[in-house]
């Protein structure tokens, strides 16, 4: 990818209904992530499967503004590797 960000739009709450916004990741990132997913960003079905993924985190968060810092900090956590992350914890 030669961008520097890849961008997703997702929703958002606002006030009863939802409003459309854009959450930008890092494209080394965005890549890795999409990968981990079983697909190449390059794809229309990897830019959909990160955007879900984005989606639902959000979702989860029920936040109705975008967190796009924890967004990503939970993008990363799922791309590291395991034994890695056990390290990190026992720090």
């Amino acid at each position: 990818m030669s961008e520097r960000y890849s961008k997703f739009h997702i929703r958002v709450k606002k006030g009863r209904g939802l409003r459309r916004t854009t959450v930008s990741i890092e494209s080394i990132i965005a890549e890795l992530f999409a990968l981990r997913l079983g697909h190449s960003l390059d794809t229309g079905e990897g830019h959909t499967a990160v955007r879900e993924w984005l989606q639902e985190g959000q979702d989860e968060e029920n936040m109705s503004y975008t967190d796009s810092g924890l967004l990503k900090r939970k993008m990363l956590l799922e791309i590291a590797d395991k034994g890695l992350l056990k390290k990190w914890y026992a720090e």
